[in-house]
């Protein structure tokens, strides 16, 4: 048996576990809000599970300890504590409101909500158009990915 089968092994059976979870929470949503929202029936463990990881992306691993290991101490500060601590601050500050106002206009997104919570339609499509700015953040990490992949072929 090669040293790659269990790694590999692992990865298939995880793609399997998560094509089953799928297809079986497919069957649950009917609709567009339920897709979004979740029905409003998903514990709020789950939810922020969910969250959790997906803040917990490929910068956490590749971009972020290399900002680390360029500022020193002052990116252990700020990527490692304070970071962290005003995601979670700003969370707990924010997130029964926004679950209150959301319930109101039944937002669907972050846009959405913002353009039904200040009345004003522009506001919606100012953060639409932010929110797919985050393409860069998307090029960001492929530069680092491959920066990281060319770094260890010529170390080898």
């Amino acid at each position: 048996m090669s040293e790659t089968f269990v790694p590999w092994a692992l990865f298939v059976g995880y793609c399997a576990v998560i094509v089953a979870i799928t297809a079986w929470q497919r069957r649950r949503t009917t609709t567009m809000q339920g897709y979004a929202v979740g029905n409003r029936d998903v514990s709020p463990v789950l939810v922020g599970l969910s969250l959790a990881a997906n803040m917990t992306s490929v910068a956490t691993f590749v971009i972020n300890p290399g900002l680390v290991y360029a500022f020193g101490w002052a990116g252990v500060v700020g990527y490692g504590i304070a970071a962290p601590l005003g995601i979670f601050l700003g969370l707990a500050v924010t997130s029964t409101r926004f679950r209150r106002i959301g319930d109101r206009f039944t937002a669907l997104t972050v846009p959405q909500w913002l353009g039904e919570r200040y009345g004003d339609r522009r506001v919606t499509v100012f953060f639409a158009v932010v929110a797919l700015l985050q393409v860069t953040f998307l090029v960001l990490i492929v530069a680092g990915l491959v920066t990281l992949c060319v770094l260890f072929i010529a170390a080898n």
